[in-house]
C-alpha cells in the first residue's frame, strides 16, 4: 500500500516535472512574432495609462476652471537602426502631446498674461508626468527582466531609450492660434504660430527690458558684443551681421 502510494506520488511528479519543462520550453521558443504581439499589448495598456494620468494631472491643476477642452495621447515608438559595428540597434521614444483647447479670448491676452498661464501649467503637469515615468511595468518589462525578449522580436543586438523632451509637444490652442511652450531650451520659450519669442520679448514683458542704441547708427541694438577691449557693444541686425562678417574674413 505504502509502495503504491510512493508510486503514485513519483508518477505524479514526473508528469509535473513534464508539464513544467514543455511549458518553459514553448514560453521560451516564442516566436518573434508573437512576442511582438505581447510587446503591443503591453505598449497599449501603458500608452492608456499615461493618457489617464495626464488627464488626472489636468483635473487637479490650479488652472482646471480657465480650460474647456484637452486632446492628449501618448505614444512608444521603435525604430531600429544600423550600428556603426554591423548589428541592429533599436531606440525607444515616447512621443507626447498635450493640447490645452482655449476660448478665443485667449488670443486678446498680452505676451505676459498667455505665458504666464502657458508656462504656469506646463510647470504643473509635466515636471510630475516625468518623474512618474518610471513606476510603470513598460520599463520594467524593456529594462528588467523580458528585455531579451524585446530583442528576440526585433532582431536586435539591444535596445536604448531615448528621453522624450524632444518628443514632448506642449500647446495651448484657440481657433486660430497655437502657443508652444517649454523650458528644453534651457531657459523661457515660447512659440505662437512657429514665431519664437526669447529673452528680449520677455524682458519687455515683464518690465526689466533695457534698450540699447546700435553703436553704429541710431536703431535699437538688439545683438550684444563683447569686444576684445573688454567692452560690451550693441548693434542693430544689419551692422552685427556686418561685423561678423569682417571678423570672419579675419579668421576672428
Amino acid at each position: 500500500m505504502i509502495a503504491s502510494k510512493h508510486s503514485r506520488c513519483n508518477r505524479i511528479t514526473m508528469v509535473l516535472f513534464f508539464f513544467i519543462l514543455i511549458f518553459g520550453l514553448t514560453a521560451c521558443s516564442a516566436t518573434p512574432v508573437e512576442l511582438q504581439l505581447e510587446i503591443d499589448q503591453i505598449e497599449t495598456k501603458y500608452e492608456t495609462e499615461r493618457v489617464a494620468e495626464l488627464t488626472d494631472l489636468f483635473s487637479e491643476s490650479s488652472y482646471s476652471d480657465d480650460f474647456f477642452n484637452l486632446v492628449l495621447s501618448v505614444a512608444v515608438d521603435m525604430e531600429k537602426e544600423d550600428s556603426a559595428l554591423g548589428y541592429y540597434i533599436g531606440k525607444l521614444t515616447e512621443n507626447v502631446s498635450i493640447i490645452v483647447c482655449m476660448d478665443d479670448e485667449y488670443d486678446s491676452w498680452s505676451f505676459k498674461e498667455q505665458y504666464d498661464f502657458a508656462y504656469g501649467l506646463y510647470s504643473e503637469i509635466v515636471p510630475t508626468y516625468k518623474t512618474n515615468r518610471r513606476d510603470y511595468s513598460f520599463f520594467d518589462y524593456y529594462f528588467k527582466e523580458n528585455s531579451a525578449n524585446y530583442d528576440k522580436a526585433y532582431d536586435l543586438e539591444y535596445c536604448t531609450y531615448d528621453s522624450y523632451d524632444s518628443d514632448l509637444s506642449f500647446c495651448v490652442q484657440t481657433t486660430n492660434n497655437k502657443y508652444y511652450c517649454s523650458n528644453i531650451f534651457g531657459g523661457e520659450y515660447f512659440c505662437i504660430n512657429e514665431k519664437e519669442y526669447y529673452s528680449s520679448i520677455f524682458d519687455k514683458a515683464y518690465g526689466t527690458y533695457t534698450s540699447y542704441t546700435c553703436s553704429v547708427c541710431a536703431k535699437e541694438g538688439v545683438h550684444v558684443y563683447e569686444s576684445f577691449t573688454g567692452q560690451t557693444e550693441y548693434y542693430c541686425k544689419q551692422h552685427y551681421e556686418e561685423l561678423m562678417d569682417m571678423l570672419e574674413a579675419f579668421g576672428l
